[in-house]
């Protein structure tokens, strides 16, 4: 299949899956807004907020992000319809904060549908995933979307529901370059703890390495005093309303930061996942390194294999021999 029938497919599949809890006109609260620099994440939030709205006719009624989630707010706000939580790689103990909150609300929301919208699962520790056994056991109603079949695999042990689904910002579909390339290879690389990186490689050409974790907070700023002056000429300028338009606002502004950092390289590696699927919405090829635990290139077996744009590394020594001079020009 070509690029944009991959992309296609992928969307339909998570659309498919997410008509089993929803329809036109259907209520529902979207959870754990990624209120932090990494554009992964708001590219996937980006393309949940596009498919959901496609689906039901209708923007949440009720978000939050670690810090706002209120149970009783949610509750008035929401009174009935599925509870969903943020897709992404923190499900599991790799990154427990995000999994504190998520069995956090599955444990208080117990006469709820509660549907994980799709994330990579790792549990290095046993009694981690254990005591999520317990969580789900307790509700009886929660539905998992898996971005990998070894996730899929690894939950067929768990007291819920797990469907295998692409990863969300699939949906933001294919992207024109927003601006001319200006080096041979953009190198991309985790800074963060599910980084394995030691070295990087030998490059010959202009390159540059670097992260998408930083951002200029004048400009997240504009982007809320926007959001707020939307919500105000809409009518609708109470607290949960603007909340969502900033949230919108802000997630927005990092993918499209996303995309212009990453087309200013003719080709690009990385080890990020969302790097990855950024430089497919933007046909632009690139070189895939793994993370840690082997999310990322468990993700392009699954539902990027075969694919021309995307060839997979297992180290620098292979990187540099994949990265000829002027690759991608």
């Amino acid at each position: 299949m070509t690029r944009t029938q991959i992309l296609a497919a992928g969307r339909s599949v998570l659309a498919d899956l997410l008509s089993r809890h929803m329809s036109a006109g259907t209520p529902y609260a979207l959870l754990d807004h990624p209120s932090h620099g990494n554009v992964g994440d708001s590219a996937i939030w980006c393309g949940e907020r596009v498919l959901l709205e496609e689906l039901t006719g209708r923007p949440p009624d009720y978000t939050c992000n670690l810090r706002s989630f209120d149970v009783d707010e949610l509750r008035h706000a929401c009174p009935e319809g599925p509870v969903l939580l943020h897709g992404g790689g923190n499900l599991g103990d790799v990154w427990p904060t995000h999994q504190d909150f998520r069995e956090n609300v599955i444990t208080r929301l117990g006469m709820r549908r509660i549907v994980q919208l799709p994330q990579s699962m790792h549990f290095a520790e046993p009694r981690r995933r254990e005591r999520f056994a317990r969580v789900l056991d307790a509700h009886g109603d929660v539905h998992l979307l898996l971005r990998d079949e070894d996730s899929v695999a690894a939950a067929a042990s768990l007291p819920a529901s797990a469907s295998l689904a692409p990863d969300a910002a699939v949906a933001l579909g294919p992207q024109d370059r927003p601006v001319t390339p200006t080096l041979d290879v953009l190198v991309l690389l985790r800074t963060d703890h599910e980084s394995v990186r030691t070295t990087t490689p030998d490059l010959r050409g202009p390159f540059e390495v670097t992260d998408w974790l930083e951002e200029d907070e004048r400009a997240v700023a504009r982007q809320q005093r926007r959001a707020d002056l939307q919500a105000l000429l809409a009518l609708s300028p109470g607290r949960l309303s603007r909340r969502r338009r900033r949230f919108d606002a802000v997630a927005w502004g990092r993918v499209a930061r996303g995309f212009r950092l990453l087309a200013r390289g003719r080709t690009v590696i990385t080890d990020r996942l969302h790097a990855h699927l950024l430089c497919v919405l933007l046909d632009l090829p690139h070189v895939v390194l793994d993370n840690s635990y082997g999310k990322v290139h468990r993700y392009v077996r699954t539902w990027h294999e075969g694919l021309k744009l995307v060839t997979t590394a297992t180290s620098w020594r292979e990187v540099s021999r994949l990265v000829e001079p002027g690759a991608g020009r």
